[in-house]
């Protein structure tokens, strides 16, 4: 079989002829053809072969007899739809258990879901349950046409190519291309496999067409056209069905319309400049993508979708096809005078469209979409695929051959005039650019890299000589042979070929193959063949009980009787209605995005989040149907028509919530409406109401309208703990219209190399509060890194450190929570032993047998609405009359938690709402819920006052004598409250103080400070306060990880309790860093360059001490005390949790060791 033939209308010898082969027809029979092509069907049967096995083989095991999936949300939003049309026979067009009250559009077109849900019916009738049947069905399909699509290329690349030699090397490409492999394995439960396999049959007959229109034949205008040229019109109908198939079955479908039109609207062009006629080709594009998209219209009617998803795609698509047949009508008028006359209808019906179209221009140009929002939509676009993911998905050397191959036949060619020629060219540069969009479309330009492929390919073996080569070899003797075998270009060229394309695509291929599951595993049996990690570029994960465990926790509340619907992060949405059986505020489009964000992010503590649920169900009823209910419940008639009024035009109120970010937080200037409605009504409510009225209100809503939120769920995942972590939170600080900002969100927490700094306004969010409970000063944690310190203790708890979820919330209690939980003492978060269990459980298995319990595992928390039962209490506090700000007073329950809180304001007023059973209690000094004095508790009234008794603070200095006119300052923390003292003698007195956490400066006479320090004045007399003028003198040794003392260093200390730092260096040579500081308690920091940035123990510099024991925290409340020492460690990043498959903190590594002492006086604990 001769394989080197001409280009169609060229004069250059090359190995691939484009639309050149023979229409002799073919009369041998089947068995014949079979025989004469054996060598070609065997090829192709060991890459079938190989495409299967590669598919299947590593995902089998992982996926389990239980077809456990992996596609993410995705993959479970086509399992839940599938199983309700196995189980019940119904397809599920709009889904009421999304976007709660309302309902939301299945967003998929049907194709695909019916036919999988066919398949897994047909499996039914043989004895298998539905649920398993779906499952099976859907996870199956994907390797069926993944192989598929190696057959349909093996047709296309010949097509193009004209040889089988090319077809063999395009299905070659495309049974090991990695990403392909990735979106086809067995547990794949997605589309992209099936709408790949269609979108290559669709390419192939489009070839066809092409091909078929390649002639000079004049068959006397359009409709001659038709008649005549019927080879043409039949592909182009088998191209429209493909593409009709694909629309059916993709939501993204509009790119391949565009795409399809921009290839038409270059072969116009070129026809035009070439004064060939250009309508036959014109009509052939304009009868497959017409045809593709009216198949469509009466589904997407039936379906609901035609609106949002096809109208402005099909709007499109008849305005590119008028345009380009009118266009082409006018071959015979000059240039001058067609460019312009319909470069302006363009613009003009494009002006009118975008000013009348009702919405529509975007969905012209961009398609149609589903998403709920404006920003959720842009958070889904994302970002283009960069070089090296293109490069994990098609091979690093052959992302680049379809490239090359565009610019060898540039290269090669005189004339284009072959329409076939020029179709392969701008075929393969369309697609390659719209690969770099997503994952899908990467999947569905595949085909263009493999046809790249094999052009080079074939090319090579030419232009090297290789088919001489390779037939010397074999009629060569033993010295002849080796002679001939190292013939320099070919035998390079075989090798270039093995070390660049072949071995490093084997290896693509087989991480494409391997999911993320066991990729650790599989690299650790590579460690003694190479150095890093060799697995890891591509991949999948499947869903399996130990890897998700997001889902297999929802599905343990699959049987659990249902009071209302859940709010919580978009990704949990899926897991929770198809798994968990819950109806979800918000849907994976982002429908109810803005809200369920809003919840989350509400602040719990005045009962902001219960305000949100409000909102809610007033904005999708209407506050005019719930007005009896509102003024039942006490709300007055002037706020009920403001709310009213917000509602009806919630951008009214831009201006005060850009202008007061105090008060509403730090909202971005171009937040949504329906975001400014959250905000501003929830600011209304919890400052006009107290928590028991605002929770009134909502129950009686929920009565009226027979609807209920009743379940918030949150997981670890939701905290920003690394900047590389933290899309979650981004995600919805954006959605509900904060400015996020670099990684930071400021309103909440401030990015930073290390981690996040936390603002008190994300202490008391619902996330927070239902999760974690305590703030990390609340719980004893103080410093700089007292947020991580907080978290990795909860990760690794011995159970002196445990979270309290709902700690100063009220109206809700834990549903569902479950943690993971290891027997051994020392276990750390990569440990084997991991074992998911209830929290009452794994707390009870650690007080009989020891272990540690990971609270922050990514497990999700469940907590449930029960209502706000109590009394709303309020009143002043006084001293002497004199009303006094800053006083915390806390609502209590029966069990000492903490519901609701409030500080006074400038007049000395709260309010709280106290549980029934619970106590209101006053606390003096107090910047959080934790801390403080407790000076008054009271049983609940309507009006409950505090007084607080005469409060004197009386002391002395120690030390240094005192210089003249030295002055003592103290500065109130929480009531603000200065106070100051001229000294005379080294004694004083100062009366009439405000009970607070102050902190005191000894000031000398030019105002500078001689020394700071703290103390906490209770409410009466208080005696016996020293300050001693003396520093502490502490020596410093800086030790790497290996032990090894480093010299030379500079250590800054920062007093924990004042924020002062105190930075000394050793001089070179040195390894030991001297300085002296004020009595206190101490963090020490060291930075090396080689070594990274060191963090000491926390230590105390006091006069009297005399011990040298290292102290492991700041001083905690007396609920909370740490066993176990705490090592200096070097802060790195996160890490994915095998347990989980969650990112939380990798073990700290020793970088950089502080080794403190002092020196008269010494390091105490």
């Amino acid at each position: 079989m001769a394989i080197v033939s001409h280009f169609a209308g060229g004069d250059i010898d090359i190995m691939v002829r484009f639309g050149e082969r023979s229409d002799i027809p073919d009369k041998k029979g089947i068995a014949d053809r079979m025989k004469s092509k054996w060598r070609t069907i065997a090829v192709l049967i060991v890459i079938l072969a190989t495409a299967a096995f590669i598919r299947i083989y590593f995902a089998a095991g992982i996926m389990g007899a239980s077809f456990a999936l992996s596609g993410g949300s995705d993959a479970t939003y086509h399992l839940r739809v599938i199983r309700e049309f196995v189980e019940t026979g119904n397809f599920i067009i709009w889904d009421d258990y999304l976007n709660y009250p309302l309902t939301s559009v299945n967003p998929n077109p049907p194709l695909f879901d019916l036919m999988v849900g066919t398949v897994a019916y047909l499996a039914t009738v043989f004895g298998m349950s539905p649920s398993t049947a779906a499952s099976a069905a859907l996870a199956c399909q994907a390797p069926v046409f993944g192989v598929l699509s190696c057959i349909a290329a093996y047709y296309l690349g010949r097509e193009i190519t004209g040889s089988s030699a090319g077809g063999i090397l395009t299905s070659l490409f495309m049974a090991m291309c990695p990403i392909l492999i990735a979106t086809s394995v067995i547990s794949m439960g997605t589309e992209t496999a099936f709408v790949s396999f269609l979108a290559v049959m669709m390419f192939y007959f489009t070839v066809r067409f092409i091909r078929a229109t390649d002639s000079e034949t004049d068959f006397g205008g359009l409709k001659g056209t038709l008649k005549g040229n019927r080879s043409a019109l039949i592909n182009a109908l088998l191209a429209g069905v493909f593409m009709a198939l694909i629309v059916l079955s993709w939501n993204g479908f509009h790119i391949l319309i565009l795409a399809y039109s921009v290839l038409m609207a270059i072969q116009l062009f070129y026809d035009r400049f070439t004064r060939r006629d250009p309508r036959p080709l014109t009509l052939f594009y304009s009868i497959t993508i017409m045809l593709g998209l009216l198949i469509a219209v009466p589904v997407f009617l039936g379906v609901s979708l035609f609106r949002p998803l096809l109208l402005g795609t099909l709007l499109y698509a008849i305005m590119a096809c008028v345009a380009c047949t009118a266009f082409a009508e006018t071959r015979r008028m000059p240039w001058i005078a067609t460019i312009p006359v319909f470069a302006g209808i363009t613009v003009l019906a494009l002006a009118l469209l975008y000013y009348f179209g009702g919405g529509l221009f975007n969905d012209v140009i961009f398609g149609g979409s589903l998403y709920g929002s404006s920003q959720f939509a842009e958070l889904m676009r994302g970002n283009t695929t960069s070089v090296s993911a293109l490069s994990a998905y098609f091979g690093w050397v052959t992302m680049w051959l379809g490239w090359a191959s565009v610019f060898v036949m540039i290269l090669l060619r005189k004339s284009m005039a072959s329409r076939h020629y020029l179709f392969t060219m701008s075929w393969l540069v369309v697609l390659m650019v719209i690969s770099w969009r997503n994952v899908t479309l990467a999947s569905i330009a595949a085909p263009a890299y493999a046809v790249g492929f094999a052009i080079i390919s074939i090319q090579i073996y030419k232009t090297a000589g290789l088919k001489d080569y390779l037939s010397s070899l074999k009629a060569s003797d033993a010295t002849p042979f080796l002679k001939k075998m190292l013939k320099p270009i070919p035998l390079l060229s075989i090798i270039s070929v093995i070390l660049l394309v072949g071995a490093p695509n084997a290896m693509y291929a087989m991480d494409a193959g391997i999911s993320y599951n066991e990729k650790d595993e599989r690299n650790e049996s590579m460690g003694p063949l190479f150095s890093g990690d060799v697995f890891g570029a591509i991949g999948y994960n499947v869903m399996t009980p130990d890897n998700w465990v997001i889902g297999d926790a929802f599905g343990t509340q699959a049987g659990v009787t249902k009071e209302g619907a859940m709010f919580t992060w978009a990704e949990y949405v899926s897991d929770a209605v198809t798994r968990g059986g819950y109806k979800s505020v918000s849907d994976p489009q982002g429908n109810g995005s803005a809200a369920a964000s809003n919840m989350l992010l509400a602040s719990a503590s005045d009962g902001g989040v219960i305000a949100a649920m409000l909102i809610r169900l007033l904005s999708v009823n209407g506050p005019g149907a719930l007005e009896t209910a509102l003024k039942g419940a006490g709300m007055s008639d002037a706020d009920y028509n403001e709310l009213k009024a917000v509602m009806a035009d919630p951008d009214s109120k831009r201006s005060e919530v850009l202008l007061n970010p105090g008060r509403y937080g730090i909202i971005s200037s171009d937040v949504s409406c329906e975001n400014l409605m959250y905000i501003y009504l929830g600011n209304m409510l919890t400052e006009r109401y107290g928590q028991s009225q605002v929770a009134k209100m909502y129950d009686d809503v929920c009565a009226a309208t027979g609807e209920k939120i009743s379940y918030g769920a949150v997981g670890g995942t939701m905290f920003p703990l690394y900047p590389q972590y933290s899309n979650a939170f981004l995600m919805l600080a954006f959605l509900n219209g904060y400015v996020v900002d670099s990684g930071s969100v400021p309103q909440f927490a401030t990015s930073s190399y290390y981690g996040f700094t936390y603002t008190s306004e994300m202490y008391d969010t619902y996330l927070w509060r239902s999760y974690i409970g305590m703030s990390p000063e609340e719980a004893g944690y103080t410093g700089t890194f007292g947020a991580y310190n907080y978290f990795n203790d909860l990760s690794l708890s011995d159970g002196t450190v445990v979270p309290h979820p709902g700690f100063g919330m009220s109206g809700f209690e834990v549903e569902y929570w479950e943690v993971m939980y290891n027997p051994d003492d020392d276990a750390i978060h990569s440990s084997d032993g991991w074992i998911r269990m209830s929290q009452t459980a794994a707390v009870e298995l650690q007080k009989n047998d020891g272990g540690l319990i990971n609270y922050m595992s990514g497990l999700p928390l469940i907590m449930k609405y029960v209502g706000v039962t109590g009394t709303d209490v309020s009143g002043t506090v006084t001293m002497g009359g004199t009303p006094v700000s800053g006083i915390r007073v806390s609502a209590v329950d029966s069990d000492g938690m903490v519901r609701s809180s409030a500080f006074t304001d400038a007049d000395g007023n709260y309010s709280v709402t106290v549980p029934t059973g619970g106590k209101v209690n006053f606390y003096t000094g107090s910047v959080n819920l934790t801390d403080g004095v407790l000076i008054q508790s009271s049983a609940p009234a309507p009006t409950v006052d505090c007084a607080i008794p005469a409060t004197s603070l009386s002391g002395s200095l120690s030390g240094t004598a005192i210089p003249t006119g030295a002055t003592l300052k103290l500065t109130g923390t929480a009531s603000g409250g200065v106070y100051t003292y001229a000294f005379t003698i080294n004694t004083f007195t100062i009366g009439s103080m405000i009970p607070d956490k102050y902190t005191v400066d000894v000031l000398a006479s030019d105002g500078t400070s001689l020394k700071t320090t703290t103390v906490t004045v209770h409410p009466g007399t208080n005696t016996g306060f020293v300050i001693d003028l003396d520093d502490s003198e502490v020596e410093i040794t800086v030790k790497n990880m290996y032990g090894e003392v480093l010299v030379g260093q500079t250590v800054t200390l920062a007093n924990v309790e004042t924020g002062v730092t105190y930075p000394a260096t050793a001089s070179a040579g040195e390894k030991v860093v001297k300085t002296s500081v004020p009595a206190g308690w101490y963090t020490a920091t060291a930075i090396d360059p080689t070594f990274g940035t060191a963090f000491g123990s926390m230590f105390q510099a006091t006069a009297t001490a005399t011990s040298t024991r290292p102290r492991s925290h700041a001083p905690r409340s007396q609920m909370f005390r740490r066993m176990r020492p705490w090592r200096c460690t070097l802060f790195t990043g996160p890490h994915s949790d095998p347990l989980t498959g969650h990112s939380f903190l990798r073990e700290r590594i020793p970088a950089a060791f502080l080794h403190i002492r002092s020196t008269s006086p010494t390091v105490t604990r």
